[in-house]
């Protein structure tokens, strides 16, 4: 058996923000001693779940973590994703992602949901914004600014 990770984020236009999640994946990657990947449902050519799929296995990878690296299991790409993955048998709603090639073992993980790392953050953000640095609910900075 050899483990590796495939990490899977939604994907954007924004080089900016793939950095920001390769930089994270880099971060876990560096502390572990197994493959690492990240991939994205779409819009980043070359680097989508197929490609972190095919990355692994040719790593001699058997059974592949999968990580959905979304805010909430209520969103539908984590059906298509859990099904096109080979995570379950039918999507529970219409796709037009169809299953990946996969020969490990497939370990799918959940997303974030209501995990108080969320909340946490949410609440750094929201704080940033107060006029009193305590959190207070009256603010001077514009959503631009911010």
């Amino acid at each position: 058996m050899k483990p590796g990770v495939l990490v899977i984020s939604h994907g954007s236009r924004e080089k900016g923000w793939v950095s920001l999640v390769d930089e994270a994946v880099q971060q876990l990657a560096s502390r572990m001693d197994i493959p690492v990947v990240a991939s994205y449902l779409e819009l980043v050519e070359g680097r989508l779940i197929q490609d972190g799929i095919t990355t692994l296995e040719d790593q001699g990878v058997t059974d592949i973590v999968v990580i959905p690296l979304f805010v909430s299991s209520g969103s539908t790409h984590m059906d298509e994703i859990a099904y096109a993955i080979g995570a379950k048998p039918v999507p529970d709603m219409e796709t037009d992602l169809g299953p990946f090639q996969v020969q490990a073992r497939v370990h799918f993980g959940s997303p974030m949901d209501d995990d108080p790392t969320i909340a946490a953050m949410v609440w750094d953000k929201v704080r940033a914004l107060s006029t009193d640095g305590a959190g207070g609910y009256s603010t001077r900075r514009t959503w631009k600014q911010a």
